[in-house]
């Protein structure tokens, strides 16, 4: 069947299914987050190479009409914060906004040229109301099922519309009884449910869907000569560092306590390295501007192929680490962040990369030369290759069994 569908003001034309994305686009336009954009524009790459016509349904928050559940959590939370500290939040949030301002990442640029989007963004009620129009609907993947909103979990649109989960995400081992109630109300509904953590699949066989899966995160589902073709096509907003350099790709940080940024600095300098650091959700307020550099996407991912090694508590950054074959080093977050750790062992046990994973104990006892060693360990990129091979085969073949 054809289909014509305007995206980005662009009429399209497909001989096969006009697929809507959901995942966290209001996230992105908070802040400018490289691997919420590169796992949609992925989705999106393999299912065009599948010949449909996917796209992003950009939404943003109806603050008038939030789920009971995220309200109630959302005032508790709002509350605990007036009392430690009135204005720090918001203060920070303020100061990343104009760090981001003076150092723009360009994507805009990106999005205009490679992710196709809805015409206009969405509410919650307006999706209820008059949905873009699409064949199938797909919700995935980075954290999306941490709230329960009929948005999430495809509750809009046609009955008679497919509906598909691929690699969705949550803090899994965090789910309360109030998540679990609601999600129970929409579960049943999607036709095709895949996770990107292993632990989801206990918490949804709790729910009744014993038929999940375990997939790769979207950016996965490519290897890397794919990426390289994406950055030799590009001629503007390219990766500038041209000399031998260490790359550390930090998010989250509260202080250069939360990283070995002293033990970086000397390994870069044993290494006779540039250390160049990318930061991301409050660590461009943390890290000192010297050594920082705020690439485009297409750069961001330049970076860590021309790296001679990783350094990163970052989801996405390991990833990337091993889509571009470098030695990294994860440095799991403690306090605030320690509910995201599950999705590192997730990821890299079934690729036999766990030993990269350093809990806080460990990293912040290692000292440079030891953080070296472990660096110069090598790496067996052809058993990795092997089981990455199966994995990714086997979450294309859940897509394409959910989408006939």
């Amino acid at each position: 069947m054809r289909h014509n569908l305007k995206i980005n003001g662009i009429e399209s034309k497909a001989n096969h299914l006009r697929i809507g994305i959901i995942s966290l686009y209001g996230w992105l336009k908070l802040w400018d987050n490289y691997g919420t954009l590169l796992q949609n524009f992925a989705l999106q790459e393999y299912l065009k190479q599948q010949g449909h016509s996917p796209y992003w349904i950009r939404t943003r928050v109806d603050k008038t009409n939030k789920p009971i559940i995220q309200s109630i959590k959302e005032k508790i939370i709002g509350s605990l914060r007036f009392i430690a500290s009135p204005i720090k939040g918001h203060t920070q949030a303020r100061k990343i906004r104009s760090f981001n301002k003076k150092h723009p990442r360009n994507f805009h640029f990106f999005i205009e040229k490679h992710v196709s989007t809805s015409s206009i963004e969405y509410t919650e009620n307006e999706l209820l109301r008059s949905p873009p129009e699409s064949d199938v609907l797909i919700v995935g993947s980075d954290q999306i099922w941490t709230d329960v909103t009929k948005t999430n979990f495809l509750a809009f649109g046609d009955s008679a519309q497919s509906r598909i989960a691929y690699a969705v995400s949550a803090p899994w081992q965090n789910l309360q009884k109030p998540w679990y109630e609601e999600a129970a109300k929409y579960v049943n509904n999607i036709n095709s449910i895949s996770v990107r953590e292993v632990s989801g699949l206990n918490i949804l066989e709790k729910l009744g869907r014993i038929d999940v899966e375990h997939v790769v995160d979207p950016v996965l589902l490519h290897n890397k000569d794919f990426y390289l073709n994406l950055i030799d096509q590009e001629s503007t907003y390219r990766w500038q560092c041209k000399e031998k350099s260490v790359l550390a790709y930090y998010v989250n940080l509260k202080s250069l306590d939360d990283i070995p940024w002293e033990s970086s600095l000397q390994l870069s300098e044993h290494l006779g390295c540039k250390l160049n650091a990318i930061p991301m959700q409050g660590a461009e307020l943390v890290l000192p501007e010297t050594h920082i550099s705020t690439p485009s996407p297409i750069a961001w991912i330049e970076a860590f192929n021309q790296a001679e090694f990783v350094l990163t508590n970052s989801y996405h950054g390991a990833l990337f680490s091993i889509i571009m074959k470098k030695s990294f080093l994860i440095f799991l977050q403690d306090g605030h962040g320690t509910h995201q750790n599950i999705r590192f062992t997730s990821a890299l046990a079934p690729l036999g990369l766990h030993k990269r994973i350093l809990s806080s104990n460990e990293w912040r006892r290692m000292s440079a030369h030891e953080m070296q060693q472990a660096l110069q360990d090598p790496i067996n990129w052809k058993d990795v290759d092997d089981k990455l091979h199966l994995w990714r085969e086997k979450s294309k073949a859940f897509l394409i069994n959910s989408l006939n």
